[in-house]
């Protein structure tokens, strides 16, 4: 199969999310299951997300992000970590020392509010403006 042919498929495949730099696989692809979260590398290729472990203490929340922190959706989040773990990992960007949220505040947040010091993430790269 071409690059070109691959590229179509890949295309064809997947799913623009909120997040404009991110990917949902909406269908098999060799290596990449259904439902897979895709993202683009350093190089600009298209690659599968996985979830790292990062230290919530190194994430750095915006101050106009944090504004729209709802405290009752903390809870809920929380309340469903407990009972099923932390299902969808986090959204940051690697910023010179640290790690900048860019999806994510509630799960952030409900994990702090549960004594946990890691939280499970992808690192994303930075939109291209």
């Amino acid at each position: 199969m071409s690059v070109a042919a691959v590229a179509r498929d890949v295309g064809n495949a997947v799913d623009k999310v909120r997040v404009p730099h991110l990917r949902v696989a909406t269908r098999e692809l060799p290596g990449v299951a259904t439902g897979s979260i895709l993202g683009y590398d350093p190089t600009g290729v298209i690659r599968m997300l996985k979830p790292k472990i990062f230290q919530i203490a190194t994430i750095h929340v915006p101050v106009k992000r944090a504004k729209s922190l709802d405290r009752y959706k903390v809870g809920q989040i929380a309340e469903g970590i407990l009972e099923d773990g932390q299902t969808v990992p986090i959204q940051v960007r690697a910023d010179a020392e640290r790690f900048v949220l860019v999806e994510g505040l509630h799960r952030i947040e409900a994990m702090k509010a549960l004594g946990e010091s890691t939280i499970n993430g992808y690192l994303v790269q930075p939109r291209q403006r």
